[in-house]
């Protein structure tokens, strides 16, 4: 049994939902590490180890995507400026952002906010 050998139960498993679920919910929150384990109900060793195992990366990678897929909804939208939207994902730093930005969609801010414009 997979779960018996890294040691992640159905408790774990519905924990690190929990916590998944809170980060795709509120991806401009500043999340840390307690407030994760307080979602979770779950201990900072279990949740890293659990997290990585479900979701194959860290709970700071994971929330990084999803502000970056965030950041995209806002930039297709074309409402708000690049620094606005990275101000809204918790970027105080625009170059940062950019830079996230790019790791994830493979453009820059603006140029994938020109592309899905209407």
């Amino acid at each position: 049994n997979q779960a018996s050998i890294t040691g992640i139960n159905a408790n774990d498993r519905e924990a690190i939902k929990s916590i998944a679920y809170a980060m795709e919910q509120d991806p401009s929150k500043e999340f840390t590490m307690d407030d994760l384990c307080r979602i979770g109900g779950i201990n900072e060793h279990k949740l890293k180890s659990a997290f990585k195992h479900i979701h194959g990366k860290t709970t700071f990678s994971y929330l990084r995507e999803v502000r970056m897929d965030y950041a995209a909804e806002l930039l297709r939208e074309d409402r708000l400026s690049v620094i606005q939207v990275a101000n809204e994902v918790s970027y105080s730093n625009a170059s940062h952002f950019a830079k996230a930005f790019k790791d994830r969609h493979k453009l820059l801010p603006k140029a994938y906010q020109c592309l899905h414009r209407l």
